[in-house]
């Protein structure tokens, strides 16, 4: 009888855990880059922009392949502030956390450029920043960065 009782509050402990891990766990949301990059240059009304391939990542971030699962990104450079605007699905939170880093790096330079060009485009620069949703990370360096966030919060949700 017992052992009964043993195996009985044992049983019921593992199920515990395993509800309170399972309860912990979030499902991610996936999400197709690359529409949502043709619908922000479509909503925001960017027109002169070039698409950045995920290999050229490295050579202008330093961000190793390794850490991207898919990316969606572009450049515009028909304005005195340019839009770079960046989207990774990273392959894991750790691997998101070296992009985030890397990407803050890139946004520190670019304020310093900012700061020496005029006070308009530094005013339009303190709006940019790097974000992290799950295993997403973005860079949204525009002068339209809040519209793009937006687009890419309802995304997310």
């Amino acid at each position: 009888m017992k052992i009964k009782k043993t195996v009985l509050c044992v049983l019921c402990a593992l199920c515990a855990v395993l509800c309170l891990v399972s309860c912990g766990k979030e499902t991610a949301k996936t999400i197709d880059l690359a529409a949502l990059r043709e619908q922000m240059k479509t909503q925001a009304g960017i027109a002169d922009a070039t698409d950045l391939a995920a290999d050229r990542l490295e050579s202008l971030y330093g961000i190793a392949p390794e850490d991207v699962k898919e990316a969606a990104c572009f450049l515009s450079m028909g304005a005195a502030f340019p839009d770079e605007v960046l989207m990774i699905e990273s392959t894991d939170a750790a691997a998101a956390a070296r992009i985030a880093e890397k990407l803050n790096v890139h946004m520190e330079e670019l304020r310093v450029q900012a700061q020496n060009y005029d006070a308009q485009s530094y005013a339009l620069f303190e709006k940019c920043k790097v974000g992290t949703a799950g295993t997403y990370v973005t860079l949204f360096c525009s002068p339209k960065a809040e519209q793009l966030q937006s687009i890419f919060d309802a995304a997310a949700k």
